[in-house]
């Protein structure tokens, strides 16, 4: 078996995906920060200096225990165009994730690629159990769960903080 490295970058068709650093800052808020992104967004923030703090906690701090959150780059031209964040939820062979794509790159095939490349990085990593949710209006995050092999689980709900909006969740969960 694979011993699985936090550091390790994921490497896909168009797409390197490795862990942020703290100059990747104002990229990641353009994409956050956007209102289609954020919509969706459980955790939604509110100015460049939060996302800077993230990155740097992140920067200083990749366990797979607190979840990974890495970018997306594009081979070709380095350009940053989406974020996701994996790891262990509950226990250490359980990962979940989420994940942003760059409005300007929706429709692409990103999210599913990076999606791919997480699962992919999971198996290699002795994962058993894998999670992840949208909200059920949002109909392409849910395309891409499935496309990838997860399967509709169960209905939750969420808040989105800055919105005061509340949501009907789609839960999926991938057995490997």
């Amino acid at each position: 078996m694979k011993m699985c490295k936090e550091n390790e970058n994921i490497v896909t068709e168009r797409l390197t995906i490795r862990n942020v650093v703290q100059e990747d800052a104002a990229a990641i808020y353009e994409i956050w920060s956007n209102p289609n992104n954020q919509k969706y967004m459980g955790d939604p923030v509110s100015s460049l200096d939060e996302v800077i703090e993230i990155c740097k906690n992140k920067e200083e701090n990749h366990q797979f225990k607190d979840g990974l959150l890495r970018v997306a780059v594009l081979k070709e031209s380095q350009e940053i165009i989406g974020t996701c964040c994996f790891g262990a939820w509950e226990e250490p062979d359980r990962w979940g994730c989420g994940y942003s794509i760059k409005e300007n790159c929706w429709h692409q095939g990103f999210a599913t690629e990076i999606l791919k490349g997480i699962l992919d990085f999971a198996r290699e990593c002795n994962v058993k159990i894998f999670e992840a949710s949208c909200a059920h209006e949002n109909e392409a995050s849910g395309h891409v769960l499935r496309k990838c092999g997860l399967i509709f689980d169960h209905k939750s709900t969420f808040k989105q903080p800055m919105l005061n909006v509340v949501y009907e969740e789609d839960n999926y969960v991938l057995y490997i």
